[in-house]
């Protein structure tokens, strides 16, 4: 089921947006730092939002489902 697949500069588009995500939250944690101080990392906001609201994720089954049905429109 070749059509099904989603083309791979899709979801290299989507870790790309996962990555500045990543980087926008970090910059604006560590935005009023002086220089010297301890930086938040990704795993401090990591921890801090499992400590908060425990270890959970997210998954868009919908999302999938409806690339899948824009992708076979375009190819039929």
């Amino acid at each position: 089921m070749k059509d099904c697949q989603i083309p791979y500069r899709i979801t290299n588009l989507s870790k790309c947006r996962a990555v500045l995500a990543w980087l926008s939250i970090i910059a604006y944690r560590n935005k009023d730092k002086k220089p010297g101080e301890k930086l938040v990392s990704v795993a401090d906001v990591v921890k801090e939002h499992w400590a908060t609201y425990g270890r959970n994720f997210f998954s868009r089954y919908d999302y999938e489902v409806s690339i899948i049905q824009i992708f076979r429109s375009w190819y039929s």
